[in-house]
């Protein structure tokens, strides 16, 4: 959590996703090879070092990591056609996937 607090500049991906650049990249000691993330979901794309935030479907991708899930208005994002800036914050969150175990992991409210 070093790196808050912090201001994310974020622009569209692909029209599923936003993404925004670190200022240096996260470990990825103990982390899953890959994810598939759902919508509403906020991951870190490991080979480009990107803070992504996911409004629309995206397949496993080696390098995807789970952070958290988003509070509210990911439906909105979808809907932001121009950069936006915000300033993450941390609470811890599990996630659960149909009868797999929690996993904890960082909650972001952006």
């Amino acid at each position: 959590m070093t790196l808050l607090p912090i201001t994310l500049t974020f622009r569209d991906f692909n029209g599923v996703e936003k993404i925004a650049q670190l200022p240096r990249a996260l470990t990825m000691d103990g982390v899953p090879e890959g994810d598939d993330p759902e919508i509403g979901d906020i991951g870190y794309y490991e080979p480009s070092g990107d803070p992504v935030l996911y409004y629309g479907d995206v397949a496993y991708f080696p390098g995807i990591v789970w952070l958290g899930k988003l509070d509210s208005g990911w439906d909105a994002l979808e809907q932001q056609a121009s950069d936006f800036e915000r300033s993450p914050s941390s609470e811890r969150a599990e996630r659960t996937q149909g009868s797999a175990a929690a996993v904890s992991g960082d909650h972001c409210a952006v």
